[in-house]
């Protein structure tokens, strides 16, 4: 009976501990969107100053961006209302369109202010390199830049770690937008850090329950067979 008892609280222990663990992992949020650990925490030029703050230029501007930045949980398409945004490389080309279906916001939306010289263009781009937290291995990371004469569009970035590094032709409002790996544009086959996670946290608690049932029955066939 002693070793029943042991045998039977050692199976509640681990089905305690799975789901603790699996509470735990679906409270995680490696994209989540915020200030500091989960924003931008620094951004670098080389040659100047760049500084990101929450205070834009003009009403009209500061009145668009506020309201995106309620909308973060939205899918980059639906916040700003079109399918499509224009494209350009690291090095500052233009690649074509990219269809933001599927592009998600990492970090709100902020106000760059750029001090370099000479001046960034589109011909002479300069290269600014943001320190983020929160990304992953399993997603690429873009800047959403609204630039002064064209609009909305994504810079392509490259990454280092939670270094991610673009070339920017002019400051203004910037964010960091992510898409899972291996999507195409029409959809997604990659899984989101948040999703994985979530995923992982049902299987553990599906796997603790199972435990902790297998536990109660045996408990009752042994009670039923010794009386």
């Amino acid at each position: 009976m002693k070793k029943l008892k042991k045998m039977l609280a050692g199976l509640l222990t681990v089905a305690m501990v799975t789901m603790i663990g699996a509470t735990s992992v679906g409270a995680v949020e490696y994209n989540s969107i915020s200030n500091g650990t989960g924003g931008i925490v620094s951004a670098d030029v080389q040659g100047g100053t760049v500084t990101l703050n929450d205070t834009f230029e003009t009403a009209e501007l500061q009145k668009e961006v506020d309201q995106l930045n309620t909308q973060l949980k939205e899918s980059l398409s639906e916040a700003l209302g079109i399918d499509k945004l224009d494209l350009f490389s690291v090095e500052g080309a233009y690649e074509g369109t990219a269809d933001i279906n599927e592009y998600h916001f990492l970090t709100k939306i902020y106000n760059m202010d750029l001090d370099v010289s000479p001046a960034p263009t589109k011909s002479n781009p300069v290269n600014v390199d943001f320190i983020c937290n929160t990304t992953t291995s399993n997603i690429d990371v873009f800047v959403l830049h609204k630039c002064a004469e064209d609009g909305w569009e994504l810079l392509n970035t490259t990454q280092s770690e939670n270094k991610v590094t673009a070339a920017f032709h002019s400051a203004s409002p910037v964010a960091l937008v992510y898409v899972n790996k291996g999507t195409d544009g029409s959809g997604s086959t990659g899984t989101s850090p948040q999703t994985g996670d979530n995923q992982m946290g049902l299987l553990l608690l599906v796997v603790a329950a199972g435990l902790a049932t297998s536990g109660v029955v045996f408990y009752k066939k042994y009670k039923n067979i010794n009386g």
